[in-house]
């Protein structure tokens, strides 16, 4: 097993920094879709003065940026998870 390993330590050591960054990536994306959900909760009854735009606004939804939070911050968790795990089967 120790002659699987070792090859796999030394032609992977990019693997874990590379992941971190993936890592960090969905975060950044995790955060900035819940400032933007937070953001447009914040103004959701804000009027339109403009009667046109008001009416062509009448039945959008806005898009789901809450759930697209939990979903990076799900990614980023099950990255973060994976690159740990081939760390340690790196370091055996």
């Amino acid at each position: 097993m120790d002659a699987i390993i070792q090859p796999l330590a030394t032609a992977m050591w990019w693997v874990p920094p590379i992941g971190l960054l993936i890592t960090a990536g969905l975060i950044t994306a995790g955060l900035f879709h819940a400032y933007r959900a937070v953001r447009l909760w914040q103004l959701r009854n804000t009027p339109i003065s403009d009667p046109v735009i008001a009416k062509a606004l009448e039945g959008v939804k806005p898009p789901p940026y809450a759930l697209y939070a939990v979903m990076y911050f799900a990614g980023a968790i099950a990255m973060a998870i994976a690159t740990v795990m081939l760390r340690q089967a790196t370091l055996m």
